[in-house]
């Protein structure tokens, strides 16, 4: 048997090899901007309107690189016009900006089905499909429910029951504020937790702040308000409409880049 010094010295060095090679990144894709009423959102402005980014998220792990979608934005011209969204960029050109096609998507999670996380669904056939139960039995959306079911159908869609459920490396959390079934993504990478809010945070500033959704947007502004006062003050969060999002960089106007490695 080798002395246990170098026994020792075989497995750091093994531990600082695996290290190495996990990629990790995080991809904020901004498909638009446009103004939204203040009161509709939680956010410390006193402003009658708000600024709001549109976003999408792509997380980065492993070697091969594996690609997560968290929601996955929409594209129907009518919503467009309806919200006023200016500087649009549909996602498969932002995907392709990052070196990405849609079919190398291995899995998309949904924090809830507004046609703003969910639009877009049917650009990734190939790919699993999480959002919780709740959400799925609430579906209004005829294009929505039948992608889901067809998915279903297809041993594609993952449906989550508990109120806190580990997938991979992801902690899928149940927080029904914003809508019956939304849920927070929990993903701790090398260098900090991120979590990923959905619209229960418009804004992560006003979140650390205590402020919850008003009324007008939320299922339980109580579910809401549990939900941000349990918040880790030291996990990066990221919400779905961030104007002045943390822990990286603006790569270039639409894609902002953070190395989670």
């Amino acid at each position: 048997m080798r002395p246990l010094k170098t026994r020792l010295l075989s497995l750091c060095l093994a531990l600082s090899l695996t290290g190495a090679a996990e990629a990790a990144k995080i991809y904020a894709l901004k498909y638009g901007e446009s103004t939204y009423k203040a009161s509709l959102v939680n956010t410390l402005a006193k402003s009658r309107l708000v600024r709001l980014n549109w976003l999408f998220y792509v997380i980065e792990t492993g070697t091969p690189a594996q690609y997560t979608l968290i929601d996955t934005g929409f594209s129907a011209a009518e919503q467009r016009r309806r919200f006023g969204l200016t500087r649009y960029n549909a996602a498969e050109s932002l995907l392709q900006s990052i070196g990405l096609k849609p079919e190398m998507i291995s899995r998309v999670i949904l924090t809830h089905t507004h046609f703003d996380h969910a639009g877009n669904l049917a650009l990734f056939p190939r790919a699993r499909i999480t959002l919780h139960a709740a959400e799925y039995e609430a579906l209004s959306d005829r294009r929505t429910a039948a992608f889901l079911a067809a998915a279903k159908s297809q041993g594609l869609l993952d449906i989550i029951t508990a109120s806190r459920s580990q997938l991979g490396d992801f902690e899928i959390i149940h927080t029904g504020g914003h809508t019956p079934g939304s849920i927070a993504i929990q993903w701790r990478a090398p260098k900090n937790t991120f979590v990923f809010t959905g619209d229960e945070c418009y804004f992560a500033a006003a979140c650390r702040a205590g402020i919850p959704l008003p009324k007008a947007s939320a299922f339980s502004v109580a579910r809401n308000t549990e939900f941000i006062r349990a918040l880790n003050p030291q996990h990066v969060l990221l919400t779905g409409h961030e104007t002045e999002p943390l822990g990286g960089k603006w790569i270039n106007d639409n894609v902002y880049l953070i190395e989670a490695d």
